[in-house]
């Protein structure tokens, strides 16, 4: 079940797509509506109403329990997985409750007067749980080295934030304005109709050619760097961090070049080794991934934690570390099944340190066996 949701229309991201999708068409026809009185008199009349309204909430349902299937499969379950997966879970329950009440007044003919309060209960803590998570991204954005792909990456996701508390201030004000609090029809069309739009332009970004939104990025300045580039400071020589070996010159790439030994406090982030793994010459990614795993052992794992988890941790970068010694001597390097450490992984408020590492390491790994590192025999190898 796991592999198969991984790729293609049944994983988690093509699943999630496709409930998106579900929800937000029906969204806009229902928001345009509610643009005009009208309008909105005639959908509440008619059976298309029917449709339209489990529709949405039988795709809000669906993503909440890929939120929850996230939790449960994700290595470090941490502050973001469970805050997605919680408030997804009371966004969709205080939403079905109002949808099914509007669902069944249409059929019985009543009317429950607290149902659009409920549906404005559920929008008012997605709200919520966005403001906050854009506060948290804000401190990623700050903790990441400036112009690093890792920063743009948070930077992106702060723009998405922004988007979706905008889309949801806009239906909260549909909400008071044309259902609990009729006024000005004016207003209504204003917040109505910028909430159709910007559920629009959301299924268009979606829908939109990946060269289209490289485009844009470019265009507003949020394009990622491809790789981290480590400079020594010492001399105009890139050089990896704490091995003072030559970093070879990437051509044709948007690149960051991180000063070396940049140290700072992490409380939400960690470093991002995967792409400063991709920035230094092939013959040297062996000595930056040995010097990173030597210094995550004597720093982190002098920190208070578990006992039993600073072994595990000892023994994962043991492993890695043995398995780089076989590199450097042309052995075939001991396959590292990354599910047998998804447990060590874990960090509530931070990403995990050990969870990057082992990303950098897997990419190490490929890029050895596919031949692109050349073993450099030393004294010790035993062939």
């Amino acid at each position: 079940m796991s592999k198969q949701l991984q790729q293609g229309f049944f994983s988690v991201d093509g699943l999630r797509q496709f409930f998106l999708n579900a929800k937000e068409f029906p969204e806009t026809l229902f928001y345009g509506a509610m643009a005009k009185n009208s309008w909105y008199v005639w959908l509440g009349a008619s059976p298309l109403l029917l449709i339209l309204l489990p529709l949405i909430g039988l795709s809000l349902a669906g993503m909440a329990a890929l939120d929850i299937y996230n939790l449960v499969k994700a290595a470090n379950k941490n502050m973001d997985k469970w805050l997605g997966a919680i408030f997804a879970s009371l966004s969709t329950v205080l939403a079905g409750v109002s949808i099914s009440s509007l669902v069944l007044g249409t059929i019985f003919n009543f009317t429950w007067a607290a149902g659009p309060w409920f549906f404005l209960s559920s929008v008012l803590a997605f709200s919520s749980y966005n403001l906050f998570n854009m506060g948290i991204t804000l401190m990623r954005i700050l903790e990441s080295p400036q112009g690093s792909p890792q920063r743009m990456h948070f930077l992106q996701q702060m723009v998405a934030q922004l988007n979706m508390c905008l889309t949801a201030a806009m239906v909260i004000g549909s909400v008071l304005i044309v259902v609990l609090f009729p006024g000005s029809p004016v207003l209504a069309a204003v917040f109505a109709g910028g909430s159709a739009l910007m559920t629009l332009v959301n299924i268009s970004w979606r829908f939109m050619p990946e060269s289209m939104k490289a485009s844009l990025k470019s265009f507003f300045g949020f394009t990622k760097p491809d790789i981290e580039v480590v400079d020594s400071n010492v001399d105009t020589q890139q050089r990896s961090p704490g091995t003072g070996l030559a970093v070879g010159e990437v051509q044709g790439e948007k690149i960051f070049q991180m000063p070396a030994n940049t140290k700072g406090s992490r409380f939400f982030t960690a470093p991002d080794y995967y792409h400063q793994l991709r920035g230094i010459d092939d013959c040297n990614k062996l000595s930056f991934m040995e010097q990173a795993l030597i210094n995550y052992s004597q720093q982190q794992l002098q920190h208070a934690e578990a006992p039993v988890r600073v072994v595990s941790k000892r023994a994962c970068v043991e492993q890695m570390l043995s398995n780089i010694a076989d590199m450097r001597c042309g052995k075939a390097a001991t396959p590292l099944v990354m599910d047998d450490w998804k447990e060590l992984s874990q960090s509530f408020f931070r990403e995990s340190e050990m969870e990057a590492l082992l990303k950098a390491y897997s990419y190490l790994e490929s890029v050895y066996n596919r031949g692109d590192i050349q073993s450099l025999p030393v004294s010790g190898c035993a062939f």
